[in-house]
């Protein structure tokens, strides 16, 4: 597969279904948001006193809105950068690393190397990695910050 390939599906990788559907990643209102917003600071940037309302088609996003969707897509990818360096660190290739977190994180399932990929599996790994890509396929599916709120005080005391 051609560089371009494996960088347009790494991409793709990261684009996820609808607002309440069950797929893993990065849900597409999501990034919506994030597009607006990039839009807005962009237009600030140039135009600083300038009055301009967060707008997805008609309806206004609240900066709560945004600020939990930075906060998500910032624990994505810091989490899955963390799980490839667990990877790495367990001996596995970076590009190969890489691919199995984002496999397994998009909870997409065959990755873009040939080791994982459509005419390969997860086989090759050993017992401790798969339960670390099982982890993450956890994480993406049960969205990130879910599995957070077990861990916060207030979720037991109640």
């Amino acid at each position: 597969m051609g560089s371009f390939a494996v960088v347009f599906f790494a991409f793709a990788m990261l684009v996820g279904g609808c607002s309440g559907s069950t797929t893993g990643s990065i849900k597409i209102f999501r990034w919506q948001v994030l597009v607006a917003f990039l839009r807005q600071a962009m237009l600030l940037a140039i135009e600083p006193k300038r009055m301009l309302v967060l707008k997805i088609k008609q309806f206004v996003i609240d900066n709560q809105i945004v600020v939990s969707v930075m906060i998500f897509v910032t624990l994505f990818f810091a989490t899955a950068g963390c799980l490839v360096l667990l990877l790495t660190m367990c001996g596995i290739d970076a590009a190969t690393s890489l691919a199995a977190v984002l496999g397994c994180i998009t909870n997409v399932g065959p990755s873009f190397v040939d080791s994982i990929g459509p005419v390969g599996n997860y086989g090759l790994f050993s017992p401790f990695v798969k339960y670390v890509l099982v982890a993450a396929m956890l994480l993406g599916r049960l969205e990130i910050l879910t599995i957070l709120v077990i861990f916060t005080r207030n979720f037991w005391r109640r």
